[in-house]
């Protein structure tokens, strides 16, 4: 059984998906380790619910899966405050190659902040980066700012074209994503993702 990062058989920059070639027990361990890290970082202390180990399961279990039908992007939905961020940081933790870019393989990314970019390079390489983690999809500025096209649509479109791994967390529910975005890009997320629900209360 592979120890510690250094000894995971790590993705390349041309996989289509995040994914590990170790034991689903391996991969439990090192999310429960980046997850204790990330809560430890910015000042909280690690207390294991039920909860929490729902998802590390959950979410080792799709970063092994190796079956066809896998979900290739990952979508954390639920109410506020109960740990998807977190869960999307230690993800960053994960030992996927680096971007040297941006950096931003070791970096949550706001979709607000994807979108204020629109229409310069910055946002030329968080839509073609070869991974992505984003927060907070859906509470992006309405595209009616964007006179000259729909940036969030634009950036899942190009990276469902491309077979670009992204990851998001949202708190909208399924029907406001589908009315935000439309049917066109709600299919993609559909088609692509992995749903994690979050139905925990909040931490907080």
């Amino acid at each position: 059984m592979g120890q510690g990062k250094q000894n995971l058989n790590l993705p390349n920059l041309t996989t289509t998906s995040i994914h590990f070639d170790e034991p689903l027990d391996t991969i439990i361990n090192l999310l429960i380790r980046n997850y204790a890290k990330v809560v430890t970082e910015k000042g909280g202390i690690f207390k294991p619910s039920d909860g929490t180990a729902i998802h590390i399961q959950s979410i080792a279990e799709w970063t092994t899966d190796t079956s066809p039908t896998r979900k290739k992007w990952l979508l954390m939905m639920g109410g506020v405050g109960n740990g998807k961020t977190t869960f999307l940081k230690t993800l960053c933790e994960m030992p996927l190659p680096r971007n040297d870019d941006l950096y931003l393989n070791k970096k949550v990314i706001s979709a607000t902040d994807i979108v204020s970019c629109y229409d310069t390079p910055k946002y030329e390489q968080f839509k073609k980066v070869p991974f992505i983690f984003i927060d907070e999809l859906g509470r992006e500025p309405e595209q009616d700012r964007f006179k000259s096209g729909f940036p969030m649509q634009e950036l899942i479109e190009y990276r469902y074209d491309h077979n670009l791994p992204t990851c998001f967390t949202t708190n909208f529910p399924v029907a406001k994503l589908r009315e935000k975005y439309g049917t066109h890009i709600f299919d993609r997320l559909k088609e692509m993702c992995h749903l994690e629900q979050f139905e925990e209360n909040s931490f907080r």
